[in-house]
């Protein structure tokens, strides 16, 4: 049998002739010489090896050598110390024998072996055993996953995860205890103690028990899953990478949305302020255009602010008894006139069963049927459009029904997609963006509920929307819906109203003052918040008019001052009211809670900013929600 003796450093003391034949060397060349030089393959042991110098036994079956002849063989080796006189450990002994010297059969098992270990290497695969009788470790394949540092039985006997990357192994080791405990299967994923790279491995293995109820193996499976790892982490790099440009973007239209409201402010309130004067038909038709104009890009602006926040996640749904019959009315009342000037029928019939009182955001359901009554009239040149309301047993179901040139079938799976029309040309021949039946989804599935459509070629469309809303008892707190109300005739300048106005661009200065103005009313204005402050410490108002995003001092600071210092002082409380493009539910909350008591959107509606006026004055300075019901930026 061949047989070597090697001192603590695994020097080659003695070795008998078998040994040095079998790897082609003579003894005497053999002595002083390391076990890894002579057998560089032994090097992946090394730490199983150190071991026997701590007493521990090692022992190996069907370990695959290749002999001097080239000939692939199995062998069975025995490695253990060896002690001196004094007790000691003066290294080790190691020999083996050959499973199978010349039969063909063990060249065969040699052969299977070596497949066997490509295999598992190819498939990143390690099987292992611990035999706790014979204190010994097994192992096939995992050379890449354990690198130089294989972990010896002494070494997973003290700690079950020595395997492990140290920053995991605390976790792993007392996943692994409560597994032993349990008498269960460990399952779970960690890195490799690997200093040259970073290996992970999905790890199953399970203790096994004797007739005696003795532990005797512990088996294990490692399987290589750094790639997914490393893909998991690369997704998450570019999902960080998404958000952030998405927030990117989103403080972009923020930014944007403000700086095209303030001179679309400057537009629109100007063309409303001039509808008032006296003008020439030929005059009169010209702000047609204006007013118009303004107010188509007004709803583009207003189409990819609210695509870009429900892509965003912060579109918010403004949930509110309302009453559906008001909603649908004040939408069809926004396309009377076009349907009149283009002769057709704009029909709405609501069911007797499906008339009453829900609770949702009646602004977004309001906009779901502004967008496809709009949509049927663009695409509608001869009959009509009836809308329906029908109730079902989760809530509504509005459908918008028209006569039109209907859609082609192979075009309808894209309807609902952003900047998507039925056809390249409706974009020159209608107009339009195809952005209002993507918000019609979009709005429809935030509020839990559906829409499709049902169309032919040259027969019309039939759109659907389906929405699971809470009918309720009673009517008495519905939130009325806001109507487009006719030019408005304000009668205020008999008050002699005190206006104080806090806004700080030039062009909403001139708008603010001329829209005032018409009314009888001579506004004083500031171009921020301290000088509002200032202001209303000098004087007495009956109401302030305050922008909320202004340089020095912004206008819910100047409010919080306000109403801190009539707190103070005992002095009546002064209406405020706010001036902004931004009135989404939870910016209206932030205003109340810093002391204003209306919120009236910009670009201005002069109806609205009129109704603030007569409501702030007549409330006496309560707290109320937003007054105006225009779109939210």
């Amino acid at each position: 049998m061949p047989m070597a003796l090697y001192d603590t450093d695994f020097r080659v003391l003695r070795v008998n002739e078998r040994w040095g034949f079998d790897f082609g060397l003579r003894p005497e060349r053999m002595v002083g010489r390391t076990l890894w030089e002579i057998e560089p393959g032994s090097l992946k042991w090394k730490s199983q090896y150190e071991n026997c110098l701590k007493g521990e036994r090692l022992t190996s079956e069907r370990y695959p050598l290749t002999l001097k002849d080239g000939r692939s063989v199995l062998i069975s080796t025995v490695t253990a110390p060896w002690r001196r006189a004094d007790g000691a450990v003066g290294g080790v002994i190691g020999m083996y024998r050959l499973s199978a010297d010349d039969r063909e059969d063990g060249f065969e098992l040699a052969r299977t072996q070596r497949r066997l270990e490509a295999a598992a290497a190819l498939g990143g695969i390690c099987v292992w055993e611990m035999d706790y009788r014979a204190k010994t470790v097994w192992s096939l394949g995992g050379e890449e996953l354990f690198g130089e540092k294989v972990a010896g039985f002494l070494d997973l006997e003290r700690d079950l995860a020595a395997s492990a990357h140290p920053d995991d192994r605390p976790a792993v080791a007392a996943e692994m205890a409560a597994a032993r405990r349990q008498r269960r299967p460990f399952r779970g994923e960690h890195r490799m103690n690997r200093a040259d790279r970073e290996i992970w491995v999905s790890e199953v293995c399970e203790d096994h028990y004797g007739e005696d109820g003795e532990l005797e193996t512990r088996l294990g499976v490692m399987l290589d899953i750094t790639q997914r790892k490393q893909a998991e982490q690369a997704l998450r790099g570019a999902i960080a990478q998404a958000e952030a440009a998405n927030h990117a973007k989103s403080n972009f239209l923020a930014a944007m949305s403000h700086e095209i409201r303030t001179p679309l402010n400057g537009v629109l309130g100007m063309a409303r302020a001039m509808a008032g004067d006296a003008l020439s038909p030929v005059q009169r038709e010209r702000l047609d255009v204006v007013r118009q104009s303004g107010e188509s890009l007004l709803t583009l602006l207003n189409d990819v602010l609210d695509l870009s926040k429900v892509e965003a996640g912060k579109l918010e749904l403004d949930v509110e008894p309302f009453d559906i019959c008001a909603v649908v009315e004040s939408a069809q009342a926004m396309f009377s006139a076009v349907a009149q000037g283009k002769g057709l029928v704009l029909e709405m019939v609501v069911d007797e069963t499906a008339r009453g009182v829900y609770l949702g955001d009646a602004v977004r359901l309001r906009q779901i049927v502004a967008n496809l009554i709009s949509n049927a009239l663009k695409f509608t040149a001869l009959g009509r459009v009836e809308v329906a309301i029908v109730r079902t047993r989760d809530g509504l179901a509005i459908r918008v029904r028209d006569t039109g040139i209907g859609i082609p079938a192979d075009r309808i799976g894209k309807l609902f997609q952003k900047f998507e029309q039925a056809d390249a040309s409706t974009t020159r021949r209608y107009g339009g963006t195809g952005l209002g039946l993507a918000i019609c989804r979009e709005f429809s599935e935030l509020m839990g509920g559906s829409i499709k459509v049902v169309s032919r070629e040259g027969h019309g469309s039939t759109f659907l929307v389906e929405l699971p809303l809470e009918k309720l008892e009673t009517q008495a707190a519905a939130r009325p819906a806001a109507i487009v109300p006719a030019a408005p005739q304000p009668d205020l300048a008999a008050e002699a109203l005190r206006v104080l106005a806090a806004e700080d661009n030039k062009v909403n200065q001139l708008v603010l003052r001329t829209l005032l103005n018409q009314a009888g009313i001579d506004p004083t204005i500031v171009g921020d918040g301290k000088a509002a402050l200032e202001a209303w410490e000098m004087g007495a108002w009956d109401v302030i008019l305050m922008d909320v995003q202004m340089p020095v001092m912004d206008g819910l600071t100047a409010t919080r001052l306000i109403r801190q210092r009539e707190a103070q002082t005992g002095r009546a409380p002064t209406p405020i009211i706010a001036l902004t493009a931004n009135v989404m539910s939870h910016q209206v909350r932030e205003y109340e809670l810093a002391g204003m008591n209306v919120c009236v959107a910009k670009p201005i509606e002069v109806a609205a900013l009129f109704a603030s006026l007569e409501q702030a004055l007549a409330m006496n300075a309560g707290p109320v929600a937003a007054q105006s019901e225009s779109r939210p930026a």
